[in-house]
């Protein structure tokens, strides 16, 4: 590296296990993340980044929709209210460089380069329509199929200072580009079943294939 030359790491790991005992909804995630920055010269300096974070096993335990006039039933939380095929879970992405340059006493440029990624392997959600203190209500499961997200985008400004005994003044021009897709599919709906809030839910899988 060049005399002088300042260089600087940042880093962190995180681990999110989730246990909610017999009710179910338990998770698994960990996310990471690191800054690398280097800095050769007062006029040059290059800040790159990435992180990823993932969430795996999320078990599905259903939302309470009430249909009547008063809140839902409390709900016994030594019940399992989880279904072992109805999880989701996401892996994030993220990648980046920002450059900094100073041309001149007057001049400056940055330029940044971004990618993104969201991938979901499978994904659902439940739903219990029940009425007043009732505890039978209707219960519907909806699953996803996998999906993915990707972004890719970039940023260049140049800024121009203006000095006068009065006053400063910076004249700014920035571009910006970004370009991105998706894949995603339909989904499977399963209900609306009879069920009971003081047993487990007993619901066969679908057939999703």
């Amino acid at each position: 590296a060049p005399a002088g030359a300042d260089w600087s790491v940042a880093f962190g790991l995180g681990a999110r296990p989730d246990d909610n005992g017999p009710f179910g909804g338990d998770s698994r995630g960990w996310s990471a993340g690191i800054v690398p920055h280097w800095q050769p010269s007062d006029r040059l300096a290059v800040t790159l980044f990435a992180d990823w974070d993932q969430m795996h096993d999320e078990e599905v335990v259903p939302a309470y929709y009430p249909t009547g006039d008063t809140l839902p039933p409390r709900v016994d939380r030594d019940i399992d209210q989880s279904r072992p095929w109805a999880d989701w879970a996401y892996e994030t992405q993220n990648q980046g460089m920002i450059l900094d340059a100073g041309l001149t006493s007057r001049l400056s440029a940055r330029l940044g380069l971004f990618r993104s990624v969201q991938v979901l392997p499978h994904d659902a959600f439940a739903l219990l329509a029940i009425d007043g203190q009732r505890r039978v209500g209707d219960l519907t499961y909806v699953l996803l199929p996998a999906t993915r997200y990707a972004a890719l985008s970039g940023e260049g400004s140049l800024r121009y200072t203006l000095e006068s005994d009065r006053a400063d003044h910076v004249v700014s021009l920035t571009s910006r580009g970004l370009s991105s897709r998706s894949r995603k599919g339909g989904e499977v709906e399963t209900g609306p079943h009879p069920w009971s809030i003081d047993a487990p839910p007993a619901l066969p899988a679908p057939d999703i294939t």
